[in-house]
């Protein structure tokens, strides 16, 4: 009799820890939906964003981060386009703010949102500029835009923001390209042609 209940007791107490096991397992599973975002570190290598900027001159340097439309999401098995979003901080030349603006009417603009890390991944604004980029910015900066500026961006769209004190140049935009390389493109006809690259101007 006390064998019996022995091993109905073992038999309760394993079953308990099964369902431990599923219910841990389960919390884990529904976190991983929602889980823990850290800021994207800026990259620095000024190469792409040189060539990028090209129609705004040369660029010193630059920091900038890259994030896909499928990162932070919890099935990234979603068909369709995928979008890059860019943001990048690239200082220019002396003068070289007040060369691009010339008689442009340039208007005061205001700096996008600023998406603060950590977050979570539904909370997370891919549009937004990462925090981690705001210490590469100049202090106390006047930024100033134009349409006809945002136009010099190869890009699905774009917004270019210019510091005339420290000689600037923020950029937030979808799908920027490097117009200084030649692309294949493709018409919704089926019919190709190719882009002119648009040479760098030299360092100073």
């Amino acid at each position: 009799m006390k064998r019996r209940e022995f091993l109905l007791l073992s038999t309760i107490g394993l079953s308990s820890l099964a369902l431990v096991g599923c219910d841990t397992g389960h919390k884990n599973t529904a976190s991983a939906t929602d889980s823990v975002i850290e800021a994207p570190e800026p990259v620095s290598d000024p190469a792409f964003i040189r060539g990028a900027l090209a129609r705004l001159g040369p660029v010193l340097s630059a920091h900038w981060t890259e994030i896909s439309s499928n990162d932070y999401t919890p099935d990234r098995a979603i068909p369709g386009p995928t979008d890059l979003f860019y943001c990048a901080v690239a200082q220019l030349p002396p003068g070289q703010v007040a060369k691009i603006i010339g008689q442009l009417p340039a208007q005061p603009a205001e700096f996008p949102q600023v998406q603060h890390y950590p977050t979570t991944s539904k909370d997370v604004d891919r549009t937004a500029v990462p925090a981690s980029l705001l210490p590469h910015l100049p202090s106390a900066p006047s930024w100033v835009s134009h349409p006809k500026i945002d136009e010099l961006l190869d890009a699905h769209s774009g917004q270019v923001l210019l510091d005339r004190a420290s000689d600037t140049v923020f950029v937030n935009a979808v799908d920027l390209r490097d117009p200084t390389k030649a692309q294949n493109l493709v018409d919704v006809n089926g019919n190709t042609s190719t882009t002119t690259p648009v040479p760098l101007p030299p360092l100073p």
